[in-house]
């Protein structure tokens, strides 16, 4: 006999990472989320995408272009979530990256005093997706503290 249980399971995935905001995240793919552009594939764990971030500023950089602003930049590389063959499992996994950076740009703010207003978030194809869950994902979790409010 299936239970609501095992219903559930198949069409959620709960990770456990610090990577993540507040350590955990559920991604659900039911029709009631609005996530149903992956063909029901779930978003992978972020132990399993193998995520680099890197960090360049004026002071740690090796490329010659010169930007007119003093930026700090961070570069998402998430080769192994977005790998071929499985376009859809890539779609599905852009949801765990937007959660990580949704974290990282957490911990920006607690710790390094970064105001979420100066942020930019800019990918491409896949990436502006990315972006898009990061961003909804900090007002998400900014919103019971008054966040938008604040803007």
């Amino acid at each position: 006999m299936i239970t609501l249980s095992d219903i559930w399971g198949i069409l959620r995935r709960c990770c456990n990472s610090d990577q993540l905001p507040k350590g955990c995240e559920c991604f659900d793919i039911t029709t009631s989320t609005g996530f149903t552009n992956s063909l029901f594939y779930k978003p992978e764990c972020p132990k399993k995408l193998g995520i680099n971030m890197y960090y360049y500023d004026r002071d740690h950089n090796t490329t010659s272009l010169k930007i007119k602003e003093d930026l700090n930049i961070i570069l998402v590389d998430w080769q192994k979530g977005a790998k071929a063959p499985n376009y859809y499992q890539a779609v599905a996994n852009t949801r765990t990256v937007g959660a990580m950076i949704s974290r990282l740009l957490e911990d920006l703010k607690a710790h390094a005093g970064a105001e979420f207003e100066t942020f930019h978030l800019v990918g491409h194809s896949l990436g502006s997706h990315i972006m898009g869950y990061a961003g909804k994902e900090v007002y998400r979790a900014n919103q019971r503290e008054g966040w938008e409010n604040n803007r």
